[in-house]
């Protein structure tokens, strides 16, 4: 087993790679508002040159009926906005709406497209730099559980559950990128009719909507970024624990130093339970802008049997029930697999037999089938099954990575088979990864 100082370099070196991805999409980004706004810029001079006099417009002008040609310029807006983003159509402005604008109108709608079109691009953005470190996340859990460290994939189903996650006041990221769109889209039009009614010159005008445009656009982005980032990446690596029977609590760190603030700092050290976390409540982010993450705590063996057949033999869990039990040569565990005592005892645990010096190396003896059965029963989960592969006869082989070990852990493929899709998973054998194949 990697010592703490491994897992917590691992750690550094990922939070480094984070902030490093963050200040390029923050770079990239900053270089598409400027880009943005510069066509922005461009359509209200235009509109001071078309309807203005004296570097002025008379509010009253902006009153008048939308010409054609400008509508139907917005209808191939739309229509161009539609082909290339057909998630996001519905968003648009009703069609017939467009026949009916004023002039003044028509600049709004404008913008209103252009923040649709900005949406569109974060969503894309965003949505890529999070897949990227949701994955670098849980795989380091999973390296920590003993499964590899390329276990999980982008389209893995845990990992679009952590992206998609609403756990900001029930809106995943995307409600909030519209929502900033939304927000931003309607500011700028009123700051767009008050200057007018105010007689604002075009300078004036454009040094209003610059400052409101890209600062706003950019703090909304960093700030969405960087917090969703604390969520994700503390989620992504404390999820694959979730399910693990030796893994139930997890320990709350914060940064500690001047821009700490007492919520967090107050919370720091503090453990809770892994399937009672909250975000906003004792679980990282606690606010905007929050630096804070948790690690698993780890129970000892002797601890985790006692709370484990305590909660079985109430009722008020389905956790595993470790104590040996046999009922027709069958070793059971709370339903879930079937283990003949003879798989254990004089095959993975036999002198001479094929498997067994891999299991001998790790610190179990011929007389630990106990032990090897506890700790094969700790780390089995239905969700890390791998290479499923259906046979004719209605059986299904498959696998699990599991982290065994006495003295050491190592890491081993154990292979169970059903014999049809409503029986129990029973063992076949296990062999360490990369050693022995099956």
């Amino acid at each position: 087993m990697q010592s703490d100082t491994y897992w917590s370099k691992r750690l550094q070196e990922l939070d480094a790679s984070l902030s490093k991805d963050e200040k390029q999409l923050f770079s990239e980004l900053s270089k598409y508002y400027e880009q943005e706004y510069a066509a922005l810029d461009k359509e209200i001079a235009a509109y001071y040159a078309k309807y203005g006099e004296e570097n002025v417009i008379a509010f009253r002008t902006l009153l008048l009926e939308l010409p054609d040609a400008d509508k139907q310029l917005l209808l191939q807006n739309m229509d161009e906005f539609a082909k290339q983003y057909p998630e996001f159509a519905e968003l648009l402005p009703v069609r017939e709406s467009i026949y009916k604008l004023n002039r003044l109108e028509g600049l709004q709608t404008s913008i209103v497209l252009q923040q649709l079109k900005i949406g569109a691009i974060e969503q894309a953005k965003f949505r890529e730099h999070f897949e990227k470190q949701a994955l670098k996340y849980a795989n380091y859990a999973a390296e920590q559980l003993g499964f590899g460290t390329n276990f999980y994939r982008i389209d893995s189903e845990m990992l679009q559950v952590v992206i998609g996650n609403p756990w900001c006041n029930g809106k995943d990221f995307s409600e909030r990128i519209w929502a900033n769109r939304e927000a931003l889209a309607q500011t700028l039009q009123n700051e767009i009719a008050n200057g007018l009614i105010r007689g604002e010159d075009y300078k004036t005008m454009s040094r209003i909507l610059q400052q409101k445009f890209e600062n706003t656009s950019q703090k909304q982005a960093e700030r969405l970024v960087f917090t969703e980032d604390t969520y994700l990446s503390n989620e992504a690596k404390i999820r694959p624990f979730e399910r693990n029977a030796a893994y139930t609590h997890y320990e709350y760190l914060c940064v500690e130093d001047h821009r700490t603030c007492e919520t967090c700092r107050a919370l720091s050290g503090q453990t809770f339970e892994i399937s009672k976390r909250n975000a906003g409540l004792n679980f990282p982010p606690m606010h905007p802008w929050c630096r804070c993450t948790v690690m698993p705590v780890v129970e000892d063996l002797a601890t985790i049997k006692r709370r484990l057949n305590a909660d079985s033999g109430s009722g008020k869990s389905d956790a595993i029930l470790l104590t040996d039990t046999q009922k027709d040569g069958i070793i059971k565990t709370d339903e879930r697999f079937e283990i003949h005592p003879d798989k254990i005892k004089k095959f993975l645990l036999k002198p001479g037999a094929k498997h067994s010096k891999e299991f001998f190396d790790v610190g179990y003896t011929p007389d630990d089938y106990e032990l090897l059965f506890d700790d094969i029963a700790l780390n089995f989960n239905m969700e890390t099954a791998f290479a499923r592969i259906e046979k004719p006869d209605g059986s299904i082989d498959f696998c699990m990575y599991m982290d065994l070990g006495v003295t050491k852990k190592r890491n081993f493929k154990v292979v169970w088979k059903k014999d049809n899709s409503e029986s129990k998973p029973r063992l076949i054998t296990a062999h360490r990864e990369g050693k022995k194949h099956v």
